[in-house]
């Protein structure tokens, strides 16, 4: 309501045709901040898109889930390191940590700390799969929880550990959402070069669905001459992502950026570490 909108201090959305404007309160309950995001539509909008059990400020939440996973040369020298047998490899047990490193010059990461928060992200993401589609299990040798039966594939990637962080822990996180009817997000420290590669590769996936079959090809014309580029160019005042040729190299096979928009290999000023 009105009084409500004016103690929020309301962020108008002028580039939007849909939302008039949006607003945040958190409050605290049993020792845990819970954030409520005010949406206010624009009249024709609530009026003829929102369905009637939507309407009169009805909270809608959400379950928010995080995977991650490295995609540069230290990834790829934990995976050989680590590489082998699949199996639950649960934080703290199996093969011992090697560390691996901020994409972006933050710090060590040990690769213990991306198995725990995929398993921690699969549990929540199996755990509402089973409440809202209570469609069976999924059969797996070594699975430590029953493994709703869309999610098969996705454990299949998780239960590998640290011994093997793979893309399609990725891939199938963001189907398996959007099949629940949620979105997803790709987003990397920065949010230009990394994150520009997984865009772009959901982009070319989703042409599939139009008839296209070539994603590979699909993702290096985005990347080379879609809106990526100019993000990068925002950035860091160059057209080009912050990867050199050698860096490439140890870069997963789909989320490679074309040859030619690639950073020099000595320029330091440019590269990512």
């Amino acid at each position: 309501g009105a009084a409500g909108a004016e103690a929020m201090n309301l962020v108008k959305v002028s580039e939007s045709e849909w939302i008039d404007s949006l607003g945040v309160t958190t409050r605290e309950e049993g020792g845990v901040t819970k954030v409520c995001v005010h949406v206010y539509l624009e009249k024709g909008t609530y009026d003829t898109m929102v369905p009637e059990e939507l309407k009169g400020g009805v909270a809608v939440k959400f379950y928010p889930v995080l995977f991650q996973m490295g995609v540069d040369i230290k990834q790829w020298g934990s995976n050989l390191v680590k590489g082998g047998g699949r199996g639950s490899n649960l934080p703290g047990k199996g093969a011992a940590s090697v560390p691996n490193y901020d994409e972006e010059g933050g710090g060590a990461v040990d690769s213990d700390l991306l198995t725990s928060l995929n398993h921690e992200a699969f549990q929540k993401l199996n755990k509402y799969a089973h409440k809202v589609n209570n469609m069976g299990y999924a059969t797996s040798a070594d699975a430590s929880i029953p493994i709703h039966a869309s999610l098969g594939a996705l454990w299949d990637y998780v239960s590998m550990g640290a011994k093997k962080i793979k893309h399609g822990v990725l891939d199938l996180g963001g189907q398996a959402a959007q099949a629940m009817g949620g979105g997803s997000v790709v987003y990397c420290k920065s949010g230009k070069d990394r994150t520009g590669m997984g865009v772009t590769l959901r982009e070319a996936t989703h042409l599939k669905g139009f008839g296209r079959d070539a994603v590979a090809l699909d993702a290096a014309v985005l990347r080379r001459f879609g809106t990526r580029l100019a993000v990068c160019r925002k950035n860091i005042g160059k057209w080009s992502y912050a990867f050199n040729a050698l860096q490439a190299k140890f870069m997963p096979a789909m989320l490679k950026p074309p040859p030619d928009v690639l950073a020099a290999l000595f320029d330091v000023e440019k590269v990512e570490t």
